[in-house]
């Protein structure tokens, strides 16, 4: 097929399509064809590390390469010494869109590498993901970091370490932002709506997020691996982002040094009831005798006045985790969640929810002491929390439209389908109930 336009034009509109398959289909075209778009798709996402740093710098010393401009997501996984060598060479990668970092130690790398980054792609990247290993002096280094980035409109900060910023304190009222207002920290640029917190201090993160003069217009959260600890800081920030949140993600860690607090722990049981919904009580759904369950209910106060009016969708992972047995905690965590979304269904949009399902062997969902009967119906027919009137309008929610089970772990998807579908007949009879597979990286 012969063709007028230079090759570099040809990767340049290859670069713009964002599904495989158009890619694939473009590759059937010609030779020509064929060529440009195996170069596209092979560079799409580079990830560079330590052992292939040298050998990835080389293919951008020649300055009529093509490959900067197939370079969309970068992931950088490279010790000090290697960045500083790296950053004449990312210079020339003007497309990255997505830029993860992972086992970098800040204190190592220092302020000026740090600032020869950020001044690479502050105007480019649109998503920003800090990842294991990554270590900060401190939060304030943290958010210094992050506001550089101003374009960003998805924000992940997974397993990121930083000095401990303010003391272990409980928070005394989620109608007040907090008790320390930490100054000095920087704020979330002004465009990212989409954030991911996993496996970090939400006690510093919940002071970081309300210190801001007017909160971010935050749509998308996702607080994840959220410790025993951590739980009221969760609910902290669903409070203070109540009127803005629109899709939201939660997932416990039900650890072993987590479950041995969780034990140690001897704490008198109070009937927990949430306001009004008695057939909805977490004690009847799971864990009748759990120790776990006391904690929980002891720090985890029912407030009526925490609604997501714009909320439709919930995901819980690890509601069910049988695949490591020191997390099978998480689905009581999980469970507890449930019960307070479904309560508060009437004053919401909710239409989607997603539940995480990790087993070895679909059998092993019975293992956990779950009234499916009782969930069944609080899935259909959820009853209405009571609620002041006065502040909160209810909405004409007719129901959930998808019950999505996210399956991983080793487990038979259909299954699991076949068991849920048996245990929740009514939501079986509706046609919401929908079954996927999803990969699980365990720890």
């Amino acid at each position: 097929m012969s063709s007028t336009l230079p090759t570099e034009l040809y990767g340049h509109i290859f670069n713009l399509l964002e599904h495989r398959s158009s890619l694939y289909s473009c590759r059937l075209v010609c030779t020509q064809w064929h060529a440009c778009t195996m170069q596209t798709s092979l560079f799409r996402h580079v990830k560079v590390t330590n052992a292939n740093a040298d050998g990835f710098a080389s293919l951008l010393i020649n300055s009529k390469s093509t490959l900067p401009l197939s370079i969309y997501k970068l992931t950088l996984e490279v010790n000090p010494g290697w960045l500083r060598r790296l950053l004449p060479f990312l210079q020339s990668l003007t497309n990255i869109r997505h830029l993860t970092l992972r086992n970098l130690d800040w204190a190592e790398i220092g302020p000026h590498t740090s600032s020869q980054l950020t001044s690479i792609y502050s105007n480019s990247v649109q998503q920003l993901t800090l990842g294991p290993g990554t270590r900060f002096p401190s939060l304030k280094d943290t958010t210094v970091f992050i506001e550089q980035f101003s374009r960003i409109d998805k924000l992940v900060v997974d397993s990121v370490c930083w000095n401990a910023t303010f003391p272990s304190t409980r928070i005394m009222g989620y109608r007040h932002r907090g008790e320390i207002i930490p100054d000095h920290l920087r704020p979330l640029p002004r465009n990212c709506k989409n954030i991911s917190f996993k496996n970090c201090s939400l006690r510093d993160v919940y002071h970081w997020l309300v210190s801001h003069k007017q909160l971010p217009e935050i749509s998308t959260l996702a607080l994840e691996d959220v410790t025993l600890e951590d739980i009221i800081f969760q609910r902290g920030i669903c409070f203070a982002f109540r009127t803005k949140i629109r899709d939201l993600s939660l997932s416990y860690n039900a650890c072993p040094s987590m479950q041995a607090v969780v034990d140690s722990c001897a704490i008198t049981h109070q009937k927990y009831s949430a306001q009004g919904c008695d057939e909805m009580s977490s004690a009847e759904l799971a864990f009748p005798q759990s120790s776990s369950r006391r904690v929980l209910e002891s720090r985890m106060v029912p407030n009526a006045d925490i609604v997501l009016p714009l909320l439709t969708t919930v995901r819980l992972g690890n509601f069910v985790y049988f695949t490591d047995r020191s997390r099978t905690g998480a689905i009581f965590y999980g469970m507890e969640s449930l019960a307070f979304f479904l309560c508060r269904m009437p004053y919401s949009q909710l239409k989607n929810l997603h539940l995480g399902i990790v087993l070895h062997r679909a059998a092993d969902i019975d293992q956990c002491d779950i009234n499916w009967e009782l969930l069944d119906r609080m899935l259909r027919r959820p009853a209405p929390l009571t609620v002041d009137k006065r502040n909160i309008r209810r909405v004409e929610n007719e129901g959930l439209d998808k019950i999505i089970f996210e399956v991983g772990g080793g487990a038979d998807l259909e299954g699991v389908e076949a068991l849920m579908k048996k245990r929740l007949p009514q939501c079986s009879d509706a046609k919401i109930l929908q079954f996927q597979t999803i990969e699980i990286n365990e720890k």
